[in-house]
């Protein structure tokens, strides 16, 4: 098999495509060669997995459980691969609304560091860009993307409502300044407990590919 061009219609010399040639039965055909730019195909740049510690839930409506965000000048794309949400109740405790939402903006909480974030590959995976907290996060939310029911009853199992789990290519994508946090919307009670569990991929390039 050999690469060869064929002449387009000219505007000034003419311009030439390449082609590669190839015989089929008794014919010489030619097929034009396709180069995907760089800069429009998904480069995976670190994967990763991690969970908050437990998170002893408060008497205050709005409190933040935990969240990740794609810091401004990360220079990454983050797609979450899968997001959960556990609670439980080590008591008799309120049933309210524990819900996800994305966000514009986290601040401080806990930051997890990044050195305490699992990379799925410790050879490939380079130290993540998304910023993990927990524990009174402040946040500015955006839009609901996940609502699930507390534990109530005491010693109830870890309860795991919906949970955010994607397939290929149909991922939350967060963009630079975007993040998803989990909060209690209402009062909560001090024996129910908490912790997120979070999955995602950084990379550069187009998200649809």
């Amino acid at each position: 098999m050999s690469e060869a061009y064929v002449t387009l219609p000219p505007d000034s010399s003419g311009k030439k495509a390449r082609q590669i040639q190839k015989t089929k039965g008794s014919e010489t055909v030619y097929e034009r060669v396709v180069v995907i730019d760089h800069d429009l195909k998904r480069t995976i740049t670190g994967k990763y997995i991690t969970a908050t510690p437990v998170v002893s839930a408060t008497t205050a409506s709005g409190f933040v459980f935990a969240s990740i965000f794609n810091p401004t000048g990360s220079g990454k794309l983050i797609a979450i691969k899968k997001y959960r949400a556990l609670c439980w109740a080590v008591a008799t405790a309120v049933y309210i609304e524990l819900a996800t939402w994305r966000i514009t903006a986290a601040s401080a909480g806990t930051l997890i560091a990044a050195a305490d974030i699992a990379k799925k590959d410790t050879t490939l995976d380079g130290t993540p860009s998304a910023e993990v907290r927990h524990t009174g996060v402040t946040v500015t939310v955006a839009q609901k993307v996940l609502a699930q029911l507390t534990a109530g009853a005491a010693a109830q199992f870890p309860y795991m409502g919906v949970v955010l789990d994607f397939a290929p290519n149909e991922e939350i994508i967060l963009r630079e300044g975007e993040g998803l946090a989990t909060r209690q919307e209402a009062a909560g009670d001090a024996d129910q407990r908490v912790v997120v569990l979070i999955e995602w991929e950084e990379f550069t390039g187009d998200p649809r590919i």
